[in-house]
């Protein structure tokens, strides 16, 4: 027993553990039937390799078989490797495409082949520099030229899906993975591959195993980054003689001041066939409001993480590829992405526009019914003209007629105060109290102490960077204060001051999300959120897009 010995088994161990994890965590992936294949070639590399360098002074004869296995290994890996790459790149699985299947595994095959049955690839057992090694046969020249123009064409790949994707969450995600597997692959090539080809070494190096536990772990990232959202199909129970007024398999657009006339339809229709919802507002208060007991709400947040809590960066990853599994495995189903004025402010037009253009692909090419709402207002004309051109079916709807209500909710929720911020700030201290109350403001503490103000827990927002006891950048520190305040309260209440003044420290979109951030982590405790607004200081699409994500709008 040698300690490379141990190093191998270690690895065999380390990768088939890995493959397990990873297949029984997501199971389904258009990666997993190559990332099986290729974890099982590992394991035949790793185990020639581990009984031969755990057995070094055994003879020939019984080594040989062990470093045959060893080199079948070797030679799927890269017809294996290959199927994984052209999965990930393109979203397609392999058998979709059978022309490919011979380019892909010809050189796995021819190579095995001569591995097995001839000594022109293993022409022996030699002594290595780490152990016994194969001893290279003539054919070994042709086949290690051949191996590593598929391991190149591999790295290729993925560099050029890597390059090509606009998404930066996508490019961000991909940007490890494509590293791992490269610079595995170039080193064990140089050590492996090519050793006996340019030194005199009768053999491989035999490092392979740290390679091949490199590669896994890359693949495993890989798999646990591009996992599906598991959602179940079902439907809602009937609440009475209410058919849906949606046309099967077309895609509608809802543009409007409140949500009310798109969840009132995606209502309608999941009392009959599965549905699916995305939406920025906290869930509990979906349910609540729109009796939709079960099925199943993606909350578009940052504030926490969940099973259907999905960063709004993920649109096209997780979500595109969730909601692609679902009409999959569910035909016939409903699709409605709320919030998509937040989206494009958060994302960009041209990101969400695409989004929303593949799942309405989607939805007809599965006999499902697409839906997608936004405010009008938040949105500029040549935005909406575009996101018309989408959709099968636009439903506009005029603004709602305002009844008297009181200022405050009921219960937990959210306000936007528009117009005197006296009063906002008179209104906030009135019920917050000394013990639930959290501040979040543009100006310094010591202004609001000599005005008397008596809340303990304050955010003091601004620039960030400056020396001494500054404010809190709102894109970095800002976010993390508030919310570490308000997790030591029960029910609390949060005033945020003056939102526009906020811009004079970030853009409208870090301003939004940190808005919504706030509103989140409110929701998720409970509590009660006001926020005073100037209109007149912002942008009409900013204040619209502002004024959805509140529970309630009021003028004071």
């Amino acid at each position: 027993m040698t300690l490379w010995g141990v190093a191998s088994a270690a690895s065999l161990i380390a990768t088939t553990a890995l493959a397990v994890y990873i297949l029984a965590r997501v199971p389904r992936t258009l990666t997993r039937l190559p990332f099986a294949l290729l974890t099982a070639a590992f394991a035949m590399w790793d185990l020639g390799e581990a009984v031969v360098r755990l057995a070094p002074d055994a003879s020939s004869g019984a080594l040989l078989p062990w470093i045959r296995l060893q080199w079948v290994g070797i030679a799927l890996t890269s017809g294996t490797f290959l199927h994984f790459a052209l999965n990930f790149s393109s979203g397609r699985p392999l058998r979709s495409r059978p022309r490919l299947l011979p380019l892909t595994y010809g050189v796995s095959g021819v190579v095995a082949a001569l591995v097995v049955a001839t000594d022109w690839v293993v022409g022996g057992v030699v002594e290595g520099a780490l152990g016994p090694v194969a001893a290279v046969g003539p054919a070994y020249p042709a086949a290690a030229v051949w191996y590593e123009a598929w391991f190149v064409v591999t790295i290729a790949i993925l560099i050029r899906t890597y390059l090509r994707n606009r998404s930066a969450e996508v490019r961000r995600r991909v940007r490890g993975v494509v590293l791992v597997l490269a610079v595995a692959a170039v080193l064990a090539s140089a050590t492996e591959v090519f050793w006996p080809l340019y030194t005199s070494s009768p053999g491989n190096l035999g490092l392979s195993s740290i390679y091949m536990l490199a590669v896994a772990i890359g693949a495993s990232i890989s798999e646990i980054r591009f996992h599906f959202l598991e959602i179940p199909a079902v439907t809602e129970r009937v609440r009475g003689p209410a058919p849906s007024t949606l046309g099967p398999g077309l895609a509608t657009l809802f543009l409007s001041h409140t949500r009310d006339p798109a969840f009132e339809a995606f209502r309608d229709a999941v009392s009959t066939v599965p549905g699916l919802c995305l939406s920025g507002v906290h869930p509990a208060k979906l349910q609540e409001r729109y009796g939709l007991e079960r099925t199943p709400i993606l909350w578009f947040t940052s504030a926490t993480e969940g099973e259907r809590a999905v960063r709004p960066r993920a649109l096209e990853f997780e979500v595109l590829h969730t909601i692609a599994r679902f009409m999959k495995d569910n035909p016939a189903t409903v699709v409605l992405v709320d919030d998509v004025d937040l989206l494009v402010h958060l994302l960009g037009f041209d990101a969400v526009a695409r989004f929303l253009h593949r799942v309405n692909n989607l939805a007809t090419g599965r006999g499902s019914t697409a839906l997608a709402a936004a405010d009008p207002d938040a949105l500029t004309e040549p935005q909406l003209a575009l996101l018309r051109g989408l959709y099968d079916e636009v439903r506009e709807s005029p603004p709602p007629v305002s009844f008297l209500e009181p200022v405050l909710p009921p219960g937990p929720g959210s306000v936007l105060l528009e117009g005197d911020p006296e009063a906002a700030f008179s209104l906030y201290e009135s019920v917050a109290g000394g013990d639930r109350g959290v501040l979040v403001t543009t100006k310094n503490p010591v202004r609001l102490r000599r005005r008397g103000t008596a809340a303990e827990r304050v955010v003091w927002v601004g620039a960030g960077g400056e020396s001494g006891e500054g404010p809190a950048a709102i894109d970095l520190e800002a976010g993390h204060l508030a919310t570490g305040m308000l997790r030591g309260v029960s029910r609390p209440v949060l005033y945020l001051a003056d939102i526009e003044q906020l811009r004079l420290h970030a853009p409208f979109p870090r301003v939004l999300e940190f808005v919504k951030g706030l509103i989140d982590q409110v929701a998720i405790q409970r509590g009660v959120l006001l926020a005073s607004v100037t209109p007149k200081g912002m942008g009409p699409t900013e204040v619209a897009s502002l004024r959805r994500r509140f529970d309630r709008v009021r003028e004071l």
